[in-house]
């Protein structure tokens, strides 16, 4: 299930799930239903995000990354004719060469690059 997650955003993802589920048992203790109810949402809507979103994806010609750009890490999609090369800098870090390096933090970097080299071989034999 986690094969493919950005792991920075899974991380702030889980930490942020943490804090409100611990001020819905601050809520609870005091007895104030408010906070409890607004909470609960807030927990809830954490918990889609942690699930759902997030995940690095492989096309058939590109490939979507999460970045840090200036105002936070935000989604970018590479063409495989744009990208040069691809190294397993770590077990859960990639560095992709498009021009430009581009830093992955992937729970599974080994499996995620591998996929990713099969899939620009495949599509570079497509278009000889």
């Amino acid at each position: 299930m986690f094969k493919y997650r950005e792991i920075r955003m899974l991380a702030l993802t889980a930490i942020i799930f943490i804090a409100v589920n611990v001020v819905v048992v601050v809520a609870l203790a005091n007895r104030n239903t408010l906070q409890v109810a607004l909470g609960l949402l807030l927990s809830f809507s954490s918990l889609l995000l942690l699930l759902t979103r997030y995940k690095m994806t492989i096309f058939n010609d590109s490939v979507m990354i999460y970045e840090f750009k200036g105002i936070g890490i935000l989604p970018v999609l590479l063409d495989f004719e744009d990208i040069k090369e691809v190294k397993v800098a770590g077990k859960h870090k990639l560095v992709i060469d498009h021009g430009r390096l581009s830093t992955v933090h992937v729970v599974n970097a080994v499996a995620f690059g591998e996929e990713l080299k099969l899939k620009m071989q495949s599509f570079a034999n497509q278009n000889k």
